[in-house]
């Protein structure tokens, strides 16, 4: 479409020396700070540990490739029939992935499967869910109960779904991290180096 995305105009413009950016949420619903977004460098109180980095497999969409889904360290075998692909979307609040990955996914967990979402029956099932691993080049990403659960409250009554939704994308299999992967692991996007 022509438009110059933001990233690209402030680095082009040199407002910043690293062509780096970074995204880190609050996990906290009742924190002042939701999140933050540091162009040209990583606010390294943000996280602990070391930054791990994927090459992109597309550019256009910081697409990167997805090796599988683990759970309890037992393989979904997600990726078996074909590459997956994902990205990292903060305008995106769940991770969403194919229905024959997300359904089965959220099936193991016990929820009911209502138009791509699961839903549990009650919210004390956080105290007994699994670990859900995603394995990107070989790493492995664990969300607690915690980090992939959704409270959501309307009316005075609190339910609670699955951060984990189907979504059939025309261009093929799919995953998409959302916000709930995103509150979990600061995300660092590498514009100069081609990776995240």
């Amino acid at each position: 479409d022509g438009v110059l995305p933001i990233w690209e105009s402030i680095f082009n413009q040199k407002l910043v020396d690293v062509p780096v950016f970074s995204f880190w949420l609050s996990q906290n619903p009742n924190d002042s700070t939701g999140g933050e977004i540091v162009f040209g460098g990583i606010d390294e109180s943000r996280y602990t540990g070391e930054i791990f980095y994927t090459n992109l497999t597309s550019e256009t969409y910081w697409e990167f490739r997805m090796d599988d889904i683990m759970v309890d360290n037992d393989s979904m075998n997600a990726c078996s029939t074909s590459e997956c692909r994902a990205i990292c979307d903060t305008g995106t609040s769940l991770i969403v992935g194919p229905s024959q990955v997300m359904d089965r996914l959220n099936t193991r967990l016990g929820a009911k499967i209502v138009n791509g979402e699961g839903q549990f029956e009650d919210c004390s099932v956080i105290n007994r869910l699994p670990v859900v691993e995603f394995v990107i080049d070989g790493t492995r990403f664990s969300l607690r109960p915690e980090d992939y659960v959704v409270r959501v409250s309307f009316l005075g009554m609190t339910s609670c779904v699955s951060g984990f939704m189907s979504l059939d994308l025309p261009m093929g299999p799919h995953f998409i991290f959302g916000d709930n992967f995103i509150a979990a692991y600061t995300t660092v996007f590498d514009f100069g180096k081609a990776r995240i």
